[in-house]
């Protein structure tokens, strides 16, 4: 044998003389067993195959031996008694089969016919103890030969080929080969073929033919697929022709396993690849053509002869119509291929081209092409819509697309509607709406019912589209009357997918209540989710919910995250001037970013964070409340919190009005948690080691600690109450989670603990909330998600007012809403993990109504919020979140009139006091009004009883310089004790430049007096008056009256409109400053 070893390495290489042809070749079908097929031999000129499949589990369920037909058409098949295989031979009588890799050394099977093991030994043992990778087997008579895969070598001998006896099972014989991954191996005389595959290696995969006793090569060709890869696997000779088990030639060949026919000697193979594999089109006017072309080479060694070609679509032809066309080895040609589109869209066609190639026969080339109308052609997604019954005063959004199918832009230059039930929206779009070739804009349409009759009208879109310039669909609807009753449900929406998110997870993360969006007189919501999404839903809607805007915070793969906290997300003061407040957020995961947006048009305002490192921390606090740089814009404190030792931990102050850093604070310690506006500055939390100590930080206004307090846990929440210690300054209350949870009141001035309430077992991820003073000791009163059940304290003490542990799940969300059993006492919601939302007596704790929402955990109510009444009746509705995406309003029920109707609440500056004046129309049982500034009680004025009267009230406040804005909530009490809030306004001392702008009306609808706010630009002190105009139209645009026209100096306005001259209808009012203009919609019911 060393003999014949020194010979073997001595030979050289020789290259093949002979010319191979590629006869055929049969592709097996899609099915997993058959895409492993591997070892392939032959018994009564059928082929038996075998797979080398297992699942995924290491069970090996599919590896069998399939009976197959020499066209490729599978007939029978039969188990293998063991896990893998690598090769297959037929010895006449039985197979013999060949395991794969082993660390311990793969194994030689012999089995019957029916699968039957007969005998087995380990091919390690026959040549010396070496762990293989068997690649394939062969029979040479009694000898045995295999291929090694495994180990393998750089340098030449790079593999071998080992031969036994079948009689004896000992090694007889070893051959060294060329290339490192040998798989298939075939005998035909004193020629060994085998096939190299490059799947572990960079060889090129190849067919040798070497002699059996001395090694020297004979020839060698390619395998089938002109890349380069098609992982060959067994070979077979069947005494005429050699066969390959391999991957398809094309794309996603590696998913279908193909048989392949050679002719050892013969004229040669032809192999045809394109210059491409898919022609694009792109727009063709319907009626015309465009061409694009093609090449097709012949790399073979063989004349490729072109047969025919074949379309899947009439649309498509070819420029050779003559067959059949010959291309020499080596040679190419270029064709066209010709795209005349007959009607409008994408089309998508397969051309195939026949051929002489064994491998491809038919080679196929994917077409794309779209079709498209010459000029601006208008499509919209209805010809007609019908809203349906909606309840009445509700507004209600039907969203449309307008395609343009043509070849030029579509400008769309009126949208007209004649019912003042039907409102085009100009958030979505304002005229002129251009819409470029080939693209979709959505607009919409909102429908107002103020009766219970029927509402018809016509949309007119004016365009210059060439097949339909004054396009009109017809809408309808009406308004539904039916009483509201606690628990019915108002509307219902579906958070959508977000397209940018790998995953979908439709949980809410955070709702808040928004003043009106959409000016239809009622709040909104802000709603932030897991799957990236922040958006603004109609609270006023009927039926199904509407989405006014959206917003993504899921740019791609890495740059995405979303609101992480309830408190991460708030609605914050309008700073683009649009009259409509708006919206700051924060989020964790890849985007840790902190945006302000419009809260009107969903729009970015400003952004603060880095878009490359994605490790700089979660946002997981963030307040806006308070104007740290006295510019008269309150700013955005957030809290920062890095991974473990990794990125920021710190508390950072952004400019109100453009994001940049006010102060950046880092803070010791591995996690920040919670952060909160104080009087001196706020307050964060810190775990200085993942685990512990924690402390909550206090800091002033330019961000340098002020104090520490050491806590048991993290600190979860915090929130601003009233002074609690007396010692004038306004205190705060936070939820300490992990084991024993417990509320603790804090000094703000301090940071001393001046009360604490601990309660049993574990919790985690609360948001508290402030709520109404329920024993009237002036204190109000405090709830909490994050334990099993709710909990009422006192501010004052943290005492325990009442509790319900409910269904002892988590609760997730709790909140106040209004009175809705009469008597007097607010009532509180409160969602629970077990799908189950409740609404509590406020008095005591008892559970006025339930309602199960689907299984437990799956359908957890993630959120539950109040909603100021949308019916009309001011009983308060409430907002469910729950966590597979259902955004629910439902009706909190019928309740009386309004104790108090306000026209007005504002504050002005006289004589160094602040003059806070208020008027009603009309009051019934009403006992006194009070009066809070920043959230601490100053006031308490009598009321009137009941009256239908209009009264002024005046109260001067003496603060004799403030840093910071003053906002006075004004409270109406009943002779039963319940306050309720009413109005709000806010006074700054500190010069500040006005941006013009008109608020809406509030109330909206009025019966007959309402407050108009409106600002004049410029800086007071500067003196420079402009000229204001407000003037009231009808729908239709006719001018009812001009309500005042005068000379006004910079500064904020309010004006008292008197309605009482005017019948019920909708108008609209238009400031005009300069040369601005400003339009509002007010609507009037008598």
């Amino acid at each position: 044998m060393k003999r014949l070893f020194l010979l073997i390495v001595l030979a050289p290489v020789c290259f093949s003389i002979y010319s191979q042809t590629l006869i055929s070749s049969y592709s097996f079908p899609r099915f997993t067993p058959y895409d492993y097929f591997w070892g392939i031999t032959e018994v009564n000129d059928t082929f038996w195959i075998g797979t080398d499949y297992s699942t995924t589990s290491g069970i090996y369920t599919y590896n069998r031996l399939y009976k197959v037909t020499k066209a490729g058409t599978i007939l029978d098949s039969v188990s293998i008694p063991f896990k893998s295989h690598h090769g297959a031979v037929w010895d006449g009588e039985n197979f013999w089969t060949a395991e794969g890799y082993r660390a311990q050394g793969s194994r030689i099977y012999k089995m019957t016919r029916q699968g039957v093991l007969i005998d087995s030994f380990y091919v390690s043992q026959v040549i010396g103890g070496i762990p293989v990778g068997i690649g394939d087997v062969t029979l040479d008579g009694n000898i045995l030969w295999f291929t090694v895969f495994s180990p393998d070598f750089v340098n030449y001998p790079n593999s071998y080929a080992y031969a036994f006896d079948v009689n004896t099972k000992q090694l007889v014989d070893t051959l060294p080969l060329y290339g490192r991954q040998p798989l298939g191996i075939a005998i035909k005389g004193d020629t060994m073929f085998y096939v190299n595959e490059n799947q572990y290696s960079n060889e090129t995969e190849r067919i040798w033919a070497v002699n059996k006793h001395t090694g020297d090569s004979l020839f060698t060709f390619p395998a089938p697929d002109p890349d380069g890869t098609c992982n060959p696997k067994g070979l077979h000779w069947d005494g005429g022709h050699l066969w390959l088990v391999a991957e398809r030639i094309g794309t996603s060949s590696w998913i279908y396993k193909t048989i392949y026919k050679y002719a050892i000697t013969g004229s040669g193979s032809p192999v045809i690849t394109t210059s491409t594999n898919t022609l694009y089109f792109g727009n063709t006017i319907i009626g015309t053509s465009s061409n694009q072309s093609i090449t097709i080479n012949n790399i073979g060694t063989a004349a490729l002869i072109l047969s025919g070609t074949e379309f899947t679509s009439s649309y498509f032809t070819f420029s050779q119509q003559q067959f059949p066309d010959t291309i020499a080895p080596g040679n190419s040609k270029q064709f066209s291929v010709n795209f005349n589109p007959q009607q409008f869209g994408e089309i998508n066609a397969v051309l195939k081209i026949f051929s002489n190639d064994g491998g491809t026969p038919v080679k196929s080339i994917a077409l794309n092409g779209r079709g498209i109308y010459n000029g601006s052609y208008i499509h919209t997604s209805n010809s007609v819509y019908n809203f349906g019954p909606r309840r009445v005063n509700s507004s209600n959004g039907w969203i449309f697309s307008v395609e343009n199918k043509g070849s030029l832009p579509l400008e769309i230059t009126s949208a007209m509607l004649s019912n003042p039930a039907f409102r085009f929206d100009t958030l979505l779009g304002t005229t002129p709406i251009v819409i470029d070739t080939q693209k979709t804009r959505n607009l919409r349409v909102w429908f107002y019912p103020q009766t219970n009759s029927q509402y018809q009208d016509t949309l007119v879109l004016i365009s210059n589209a060439v097949n339909n310039p004054q396009l009109k669909i017809p809408v309808s609807g009406s308004g539904d009357i039916t009483p509201p009753d606690l628990g019915a449900k108002v509307w219902e929406s579906i958070v959508p997918d977000n397209p940018t998110a790998y995953t979908q997870d439709y949980k809410p993360m955070s709702m808040k209540i928004i003043p009106d969006v959409n000016s239809d007189g009622r709040d909104d919501i802000i709603l932030a989710t897991r799957n990236y999404l922040t958006l603004c839903l109609n609270g006023n809607s009927s039926v199904t919910g509407d989405i006014i805007w959206s917003f993504n915070t899921g740019y791609n793969n890495n740059n995405t995250g979303a609101v992480m906290f309830e408190d991460a997300l708030q609605i914050r003061t309008d700073i683009d001037g649009d009259g409509v407040r708006d919206v700051v957020l924060g989020c964790g995961g890849g985007n840790e970013f902190v945006y302000t947006i419009s809260g009107r048009t969903g729009r970015l305002i400003w952004a603060y964070g880095d878009s490359v490192n994605y490790e700089n921390g979660d946002i997981n606090g963030l307040r806006a409340d308070k104007d740290y740089n006295n510019d008269g814009i309150v700013d955005v404190l957030v809290s920062a919190s890095g991974s473990s030792a990794g990125g920021r931990h710190a508390a950072i102050c952004l400019n109100g009005l453009t994001g940049q850093e006010i102060f950046n604070k880092p803070q010791t310690g591995m996690f920040t948690f919670d952060i909160t506006t104080l009087p001196n500055g706020g307050a964060i939390c810190a775990d200085l080691s993942n685990g512990g100590p924690y402390y909550i930080r206090g800091f002033n206004m330019a961000g340098n600690e002020l104090w520490a307090t050491p806590v048991a846990d993290v600190i979860w929440n915090m929130k601003p109450i009233q002074d609690i210690n007396g010692d004038g300054t306004p205190d705060f209350t936070a939820f300490c989670g992990g084991v024993n949870p417990r509320m603790i009141g804090l000094s703000s001035a301090t940071g001393s603990i001046l009360w604490q309430t601990t309660y049993p077992n574990y919790a985690t991820f609360s948001t508290v909330r402030v709520i109404s003073d329920l024993n009237k000791d002036g204190f109000n009163d405090i709830i909490f998600s994050g334990k099993e059940g709710v909990f009422r304290l006192d501010s004052k003490t943290g005492g325990t007012v009442w509790q319900n542990t409910l269904d002892q799940t988590y609760v997730f969300s709790t909140d106040e809403i209004g009175d809705l059993n009469s008597d007097g006492v607010p009532e509180i919601t409160a969602g629970t993990r077990n799908s189950v939302y409740y609404i509590l007596n406020g008095a005591n704790g008892s559970i006025l109504k339930q309602e199960t929402l689907g299984a437990f955990n799956d359908y957890s109510v993630e959120k539950i919020i109040g909603l100021s009444s949308v019916d009309g009746n001011y009983s308060t509705e409430y907002v469910v979140g729950t966590r597979d995406g259902r955004i629910i309003c439902y009706s909190g029920g019928p309740a009386g009139p309004v104790p108090v109707e306000l026209a007005s609440f504002t504050a002005t500056e006289e004589s160094g006091k602040i003059k806070l004046t208020w008027i009603t129309t009309s009051e019934l049982n009403n006992k006194e009004f009070l009066i809070e500034r920043n959230g601490r009680r100053i006031a308490a004025i009598k009321g009137n009883g009941t009256s239908t009267e209009k009264n002024t009230y005046t109260y001067y406040d003496e603060v004799k310089t403030a840093s910071e804005n003053l906002v006075y909530r004004l409270y109406q009490t009943d002779y039963d004790g319940s306050p309720k809030l009413i109005g709000e306004t806010e006074y700054q001392f500190t010069e500040q430049e006005f941006t013009a702008g008109l608020d809406q009306n509030y109330p909206n609808p009025v019966n007959s007096y309402a407050t108009i706010k409106y600002r004049v630009p410029g800086r007071k002190t500067e003196g420079k008056a402009s000229r204001v105009i407000l003037t009231l139209y009808d729908p239709l645009g006719k001018k009812v009256k001009t309500i005042f026209n005068k000379e006004q100096l910079p500064g904020q306005y309010e004006f008292i409109f008197n309605g009482t001259d005017l019948p019920s209808g909708i108008y609209f009012y238009e400031l005009t400053v300069g040369e601005l203009h400003f339009t509002k919609k007010l609507t009037i019911i008598k």
